[in-house]
Formats: C-alpha cells, sequence, structure tokens
C-alpha cells in the first residue's frame, strides 16, 4: 500500500519524457472547481524535492498565524508598498492607492485578513453602488473591485491565503450609475475665438497669454495637458512637420510629502507613444513658442522650469471667460480634435492612433455622443450645399 503524503508536502512523480516533475496545491478550489498549483521539474527525483523544500521554507511565513489576524488594512497596505508601487506608472500607483485609501480601509481595514467574507466585501461594493451623496461611478467602484481582488489573488499566490474571497463579489449594472459627463466640443464660432484671444498682443507687442498659443497647438494634435506640458524640442520636426509623443508631465510627492512636477518618459497607455503630423496652425503656434527663447521644452518658465499644469489651466479658463465661453478644461480641445476629424470623414481606427487611445472601444466609448453629433453635422452639409 502505497505511503499516504502528508498534507502540504505535494506531489513527485515521473514523467513520460523522463524528467522528473513536482506539484505543490496552493489554493483551495474555487468556484470552478480548479486548484492554483506551484509545478517544478528537473533531471532526478532528488533535484526536484530539493527545489519544492527550498520553496516551501521560503514560504513558511505564509501560512502561519500572523497572517490570519492580521488586520486587512495592514495587508493590503504592505501590499501596494511591495508589490505594487515598484511595477506601477506613479500615476496608476497614485490612483490604486486613493481607492484604497479612501473606500478599501475605511470600510473593511478593520477586519482581520482570516475573517474576510465575500459578503462583507460585495456590502462594501453595493453601499458605494447605492451612495448617493456622493454617487459613485462605475469606474470607481470597479477600482475598489479591482484592487481587493488582485491584492487577494496575489494572497493566494503567496500562500497567504487558501482562497480569494472577492472572485464571487458581483458589481452594479453600468446602466445603474449616474450618466457620463457630457463631453465639451467647442463650435467652429468657438474654435475662431479662442484661436484669436490666444494671440491676442498688448499695446507693446507682448502677448496677453505668455503660452496661450499652446491651446492652439493642442486644438491642432489633440495632445493631452501632461503630454503638451512634457514635450521637448528634441521630439519636434519643424521641417518634417511632425512631433513624437512620448512624455508625460505628472505630479510626484518626494518622502516628505512634498509636491513636485516630474516628466514621466511614457505616456498614458503604451499606445500613447506616437508621431502626429502638423497642419498649418499647428506649426505656426510651434514657430511662435520657440521664438519665445525656450531651451529643452516646449513650454518653459523663463527661468528653465517647468510651466505647472494649473497655470495652464487658469490661463485657458481666462482665455474662454474673455471669449464669452462656458468654462470648460483642456481637455475640451482634444475631444474637438477628435471631432473635427471625425466629422473630415477620417476613420476611427486613425482618430484612436492620433489621440493614443489603448483600443478603438476607447474611442468609440468615449466620443459615442460627439461622433454621432458630427455625422449628424456632415447630413446636415448636404442641405447646405443644394441651398447654394
Amino acid at each position: 500500500m502505497a505511503e499516504r503524503r502528508e498534507k502540504g508536502t505535494g506531489s513527485v512523480f515521473q514523467s513520460k519524457d523522463g524528467k522528473w516533475q513536482g506539484r505543490i496545491e496552493i489554493s483551495a478550489r474555487d468556484e470552478t472547481g480548479h486548484k492554483k498549483t506551484r509545478c517544478f521539474s528537473g533531471k532526478t527525483e532528488a533535484e526536484v524535492k530539493k527545489q519544492m523544500k527550498v520553496w516551501k521554507n521560503e514560504h513558511k511565513i505564509f501560512s502561519n498565524e500572523s497572517i490570519r489576524v492580521m488586520l486587512f488594512s495592514t495587508y493590503i497596505t504592505n501590499w501596494l508598498e511591495l508589490y505594487k508601487s515598484p511595477s506601477l506608472k506613479p500615476t496608476s500607483y497614485k490612483r490604486l492607492k486613493c481607492s484604497v485609501d479612501h473606500h478599501v480601509i475605511p470600510n473593511i481595514g478593520h477586519i482581520p485578513v482570516g475573517q474576510l467574507s465575500t459578503d462583507r466585501i460585495q456590502k462594501l461594493i453595493t453601499d458605494l453602488s447605492n451612495s448617493k451623496n456622493p454617487q459613485h461611478s462605475f469606474s470607481s467602484i470597479k477600482k475598489v473591485h479591482d484592487a481587493i481582488n488582485s491584492c487577494l489573488n496575489d494572497g493566494v499566490d503567496k500562500m497567504d491565503i487558501s482562497f480569494n474571497a472577492c472572485t464571487a463579489v458581483k458589481l452594479p449594472s453600468i446602466d445603474k450609475r449616474k450618466p457620463v459627463r457630457e463631453i465639451k466640443v467647442f463650435s467652429k464660432d468657438e474654435k475662431k475665438a479662442i484661436i484669436s484671444e490666444c494671440q491676442r498682443k498688448y499695446l507693446n507687442g507682448k502677448p496677453v497669454y505668455p503660452y496661450g498659443v499652446i491651446f492652439i497647438l493642442m486644438l491642432n494634435t489633440g495632445l493631452r495637458r501632461g503630454e503638451a506640458a512634457a514635450l521637448s524640442w528634441a521630439n519636434v520636426d519643424l521641417e518634417k512637420k511632425n512631433i513624437h509623443i512620448d512624455s508625460n508631465l505628472i505630479w510626484l510627492k518626494d518622502e516628505n510629502g512634498k509636491s513636485f512636477l516630474s516628466v514621466q518618459k511614457s505616456t498614458k497607455t503604451s499606445s500613447g507613444v506616437r508621431d502626429i503630423s502638423l497642419n498649418k496652425k499647428a506649426m505656426m503656434a510651434l514657430i511662435t513658442l520657440k521664438e519665445n527663447g525656450s531651451k529643452e521644452f516646449v513650454l518653459e518658465t523663463p527661468d528653465g522650469n517647468h510651466v505647472s499644469l494649473e497655470h495652464l489651466e487658469r490661463s485657458f479658463y481666462r482665455v474662454l471667460e474673455n471669449c464669452s465661453i462656458p468654462k470648460s478644461g483642456l481637455h475640451a480641445l482634444r475631444h474637438t480634435f477628435a471631432s473635427d476629424l471625425y466629422a473630415n470623414g477620417v476613420d476611427l481606427k486613425t482618430i484612436s492612433s492620433l489621440l493614443g487611445h489603448a483600443s478603438i472601444t476607447i474611442t468609440a466609448n468615449t466620443y459615442v455622443t460627439v461622433f454621432k453629433d458630427a455625422k449628424q453635422i456632415s447630413v446636415g452639409l448636404l442641405d447646405e450645399d443644394e441651398a447654394e
């Protein structure tokens, strides 16, 4: 009779090709009946057993009582710092930490890891879904769910816990959430007014808005504000009428909690690294900025520092106010660029590429109402042609 293996020691066997294999179960069965396992391989049985012994010794801490009684606030904070901080972009990590700090820890952080149940996590998600003040978007609720789910999944992989209590948690229907915020697109007359105001000068010849023409560039390239603020002259080719986007200006905090601006050598998504051709208005804007004497970056303060994102927003608000246009953020320039492309017959794939979206689906979902209006405008032009 074969000797019964001690639970948790794993199994070792020889495969048909003569190699030795080892397997240790590291989770209980999930709702589909599957278990997570850790596999090992080697030329001899002894080699595989040694690998398994080393791995189990390294992971002993993950099955002890200290994890079971640890508060989830401590556990998920440790997960953030050790596992997510090194692997995420600063902005992505900041968003993840914000979800954990503002929703996860205040609601279920006091619960010991060993007592965290599916029902308790579901209650958190349901409460967020039913919340009226403030009403949370589907996206923000999903971020909370994803943070808990990812943390517990990693916990199963490390053998901290035997199963992920978040697996069976249900997200609310998107239709039940508050409607997506309306996207602002500037009309033809508004665009003319904005361009004219951005170029306005005082009687002594100095521009009213020192960096105002950057808004004309954004209106004709679809740049995000961080991409525009980080754009370097090394990535501008005026001869070929092209700019290369590969950076983003973001706010970071040092070890003392003090905020500072930093150029992140990557964009919001991997698809954000792209080349954009320049039309006449975009070329004019860059040439004007070049004449301002900036050295490294297209937008620079007189002492060579970055122009802050907040300064650009405030300057843009002034432009709109002086044009008697309702207040909108800088992203409206990007939305208008996308709308103009679509209204002029540019296909969705090209628009998505120019905007630096991760997929066409994102572009379509973002501009579903805008593109519908663009189609109506395009059809309406036929009436104008007939009247001439």
